[in-house]
């Protein structure tokens, strides 16, 4: 089903309180915002620097599904975010440890 109805204001204010509270919100919080306001395909990027300001903060607790959704929505919207991407690379790199994931094959 879909609304017939122009909620620009309602997006409007939610983004404006959001944008006060993000540092209050967990990563599943902040995915969700980003992707609810993608799926709506509304225009926020005041939000969308806070929410990435914030999920850089947190991208060491963000599990696959977050990252994934909050990839999506700043792809959706082209919103630029390097150094939330950048953190959350290094840290799949990295793995939770810090030391390097990649493993060396040895021949004999």
């Amino acid at each position: 089903a879909t609304v017939r109805h122009d909620a620009r204001a309602l997006f409007n204010s939610v983004a404006t309180e959001a944008t006060r509270q993000v540092g209050q919100f967990n990563p599943q919080d902040l995915a969700n915002t980003a992707w609810a306001y993608a799926t709506v395909c509304h225009d926020a990027p005041a939000l969308f620097d806070c929410v990435a300001t914030e999920a850089t903060r947190q991208v060491g607790q963000f599990n696959p599904q977050n990252l994934a959704n909050t990839a999506w929505a700043y792809a959706t919207v082209r919103h630029d975010a390097p150094a939330l991407f950048d953190g959350a690379w290094r840290r799949r790199r990295l793995g939770r440890s810090g030391s390097s994931t990649r493993r060396t094959l040895r021949t004999p």
